[in-house]
């Protein structure tokens, strides 16, 4: 399927599609950027109401901030891990582990100064994931989604079963502040967890990763972390 990305803030989402006029949209981004969200969709001549399912990869507040308001104009279904639902139904923010030594710091604030606050509209969501793959060919789409927990005990990615493309949320990151090649999160709940998720995704054979934060990743990068990673742990 096509990959449209839209830059909401500091957290990419993706719009899939079209499959029968139809969109999969993965992630929201952050609070207040539905104008800038909408007025994308105008400009590639794409209704809110073509978003037929949001496959949101985790609960923080980066990647569910403009949930409430998308969801209300597209009235899509909301898909996301059964650990990762209780924050989008209370609308309250959640702060991973710091992994590096500026994630700890980033970390230990957000904790102090954020964590449980109210920071959105609550939505329900319509499907909840559990640990093992669930393919959408039912949905019309050539999907499928799979849990990757590490940076969060919920986190989840998807497969495009169409292409050589795999959408991972934070389980992988390709920013700056990372050292060059590096694509390890900043933030993991559990990162002994995070070998395994990567050699899940390896294994469906896939070649380009789309990260929420940064460019897409290659596999032979994933490759060279992933076994630099299960050496370190």
């Amino acid at each position: 399927m096509q990959v449209r990305t839209i830059k909401m803030g500091f957290c990419n989402t993706y719009l899939l599609g079209p499959v029968n006029e139809k969109y999969v949209l993965i992630d929201t981004g952050v609070t207040g950027k539905e104008e800038h969200f909408f007025r994308t969709l105008r400009q590639w001549n794409i209704l809110p109401e073509q978003i037929e399912t949001i496959i949101l990869t985790h609960a923080h507040h980066d990647h569910i901030g403009t949930l409430h308001p998308i969801q209300k104009a597209s009235s899509a279904g909301i898909i996301i891990h059964k650990l990762e639902a209780p924050a989008i139904e209370q609308g309250i923010v959640t702060i991973p582990r710091g992994y590096t030594p500026l994630g700890k710091i980033m970390s230990a604030l957000g904790k102090q100064f954020l964590e449980g606050k109210q920071w959105f509209n609550p939505v329900k969501p319509d499907y909840l994931l559990g640990d093992h793959a669930f393919p959408m060919d039912d949905y019309g789409f050539p999907l499928t989604i799979i849990h990757t927990p590490g940076h969060t005990h919920g986190s989840v990615s998807v497969i495009d079963n169409s292409s050589p493309n795999a959408f991972v949320g934070d389980a992988m990151f390709n920013i700056p502040i990372l050292p060059a090649g590096k694509i390890h999160p900043p933030f993991t709940d559990d990162a002994t967890l995070l070998p395994k998720s990567w050699e899940n995704l390896l294994n469906y054979g896939k070649e380009y990763y789309y990260p929420a934060h940064g460019r897409r990743i290659s596999r032979s990068l994933l490759e060279k972390e992933h076994a630099a990673n299960k050496t370190s742990l």
